[in-house]
């Protein structure tokens, strides 16, 4: 079973100590500012882009679909 997870639910479980990795959609990131699905696909697979917040990383990559981990 895939589940979704937001932003805040990952800045969360850091607080309480809990590593944790999902899928986020790209309407929920919250204040993290990752560049949109559509100027990512102009790039070659494989390309991705990355930001550290909150001591977080959110990390995006083009598979043919993109991709927000």
């Amino acid at each position: 079973m895939n589940r979704q997870v937001t932003f805040a639910l990952l800045d969360e479980l850091r607080e309480k100590g809990i590593r944790a990795t999902g899928t986020i959609r790209e309407n929920r990131m919250g204040k993290c500012t990752l560049m949109s699905a559509k100027e990512l696909e102009k790039f070659p697979r494989g390309y991705n882009d990355y930001r550290f917040e909150s001591n977080n990383e959110i990390f995006m990559e083009n598979d043919g679909k993109t991709i927000n981990v």
